[in-house]
């Protein structure tokens, strides 16, 4: 081999060598989404990131010295609002997210996109939101199916299955032992067909799909009750409170169902002189309000903004990184193809470098693709309680119905913050709607 042609390839190794490095922040931001720290990462992992790097002999004795981990910013939560002056707060139960009982108790993934989120508005702590938040976490207990796929998240996202399931990617890498299994899959996700509990992503999929169908009937017996509670029709009220206590009972218990009627005989007490002066929507109107409801939940939800975070892992990346990532695998499957010693020690630090960006990009499209199904789960549920909340409100308007009325303005205050819900629910214009769904 030539003195020239061995500088070439030495230098072309070194720049290959080093972009594996890029990923190697990720690498333990991964980490420490499932709660492990640096000093509990896999042995194998830890010598990657931390230690010296030896090459052979054949390759010139290149040695580097990997980077030390950078330390990640958190953003924190917003402090909760108060809590109105007519009601005592009560101690917040365990999980704090509106969907809590299906959500893994981990303080890095309730960071809120605060530069996505208009700062003045926030979701409101009131009286219902508070219930809501403990029938959610009682749910949770309640529900046995709900409780294994929380367990199966906090099983896979372990480090030891997570390393697991790294190695058998890269073993499919190798030998492609999976054969046309991932599209297969890919096929079931998107026809909801044949949902195995195989994976981490498959497993957080799993647990928000029946968590967001078991919080929305949670919301819908809630209405319902309060429905049958503040109806001037003693007859059709009886008939309406038995389904509403008997679907409540089945998520959460009989129990909570009785705590939960009696809060809302107190709050039929403390609504019982609120004036009734809404007139109904217009259809126009009507689909407006829902759009407002709806955009603005979304954009300050704790699990949506969590879901964007989750996406943004795999898309938000510079320019400058996408075609560092080009080249490096570009010379690294250049050099793999050399008849020589270079080839397979350039195989190698090609397998190395995969595993430590994330895996493939086969399984990298599988675990977006369960992302997606999970935001679509999340903004179906948004959306039909926007239509419970405004359904159920103009209802409670026709029929003279004050804890109703009551019970819907909390609703919608929980779901888009106080001013918004004033907007919406008691602004009979449409010039306001008009303007304001402008925004979504």
């Amino acid at each position: 081999m030539s003195k020239h042609r061995k500088k070439a390839l030495s230098a072309s190794l070194q720049l290959a060598i080093s972009m594996t490095l890029v990923v190697r922040s990720g690498t333990a931001d991964a980490w420490a989404q499932v709660g492990t720290s640096e000093a509990e990462m896999p042995v194998t992992s830890m010598a990657l990131m931390n230690q010296e790097l030896p090459i052979p002999d054949a390759f010139f004795n290149i040695a580097v010295k990997l980077p030390q981990p950078v330390a990640s910013s958190v953003v924190e939560s917003p402090a909760p609002t108060a809590v109105q002056a007519n009601v005592q707060p009560t101690p917040q139960p365990q999980l704090q997210k509106s969907n809590a009982a299906y959500v893994v108790e981990n303080e890095s993934q309730t960071n809120v996109a605060a530069e996505n989120v208009e700062p003045e508005i926030q979701r409101e702590n009131n009286a219902l939101g508070q219930r809501l938040d403990e029938l959610t976490a009682k749910l949770e207990e309640h529900n046995e199916e709900l409780k294994g796929y929380i367990q199966a998240v906090a099983k896979y996202g372990d480090w030891k299955y997570r390393l697991g399931e790294s190695a058998r990617d890269m073993l499919n890498y190798s030998c492609l032992f999976k054969g046309v299994s991932p599209s297969s899959e890919a096929g079931d996700i998107i026809l909801n067909e044949k949902t195995k509990l195989k994976g981490l992503a498959a497993a957080k999929f799993m647990r928000q799909k029946l968590g967001d169908e078991k919080q929305l009937e949670l919301v819908s017996s809630v209405v319902q009750l309060a429905m049958a509670v503040g109806s001037k029709d003693a007859a059709a009220a009886s008939s309406q409170f038995a389904e509403a206590s008997r679907q409540l009972t089945q998520l959460v218990g009989e129990q909570e169902c009785a705590k939960t009627v009696e809060f809302l005989q107190q709050l039929k007490q403390a609504s019982a002189s609120t004036e009734i002066r809404r007139h109904p929507l217009s259809v126009a109107d009507t689909q407006k309000s829902l759009n407002i409801i709806a955009g603005t939940a979304a954009s300050i939800d704790p699990i949506t903004a969590d879901l964007k975070e989750e996406v943004h892992h795999y898309n938000k990346h510079s320019d400058a990184s996408l075609a560092a990532h080009r080249v490096t695998r570009v010379t690294l499957s250049a050099a793999s193809l050399t008849p020589s010693f270079v080839g397979p020690a350039a195989q190698v630090v090609l397998f190395a470098y995969l595993a430590l960006s994330g895996g493939t990009e086969q399984e990298k499209l599988l675990r977006e693709l369960y992302i997606d199904k999970r935001v679509s789960s999340r903004a179906n549920l948004l959306t039909e309680e926007a239509h419970v909340a405004l359904h159920n409100h103009q209802l409670a308007a026709m029929t003279q119905n004050q804890l109703l009325l009551e019970v819907t303005q909390q609703l919608v205050a929980r779901m888009t913050g106080a001013s918004t819900a004033k907007m919406v629910l008691q602004q009979s214009g449409g010039a306001a709607l008009a303007q304001q769904a402008a925004c979504h």
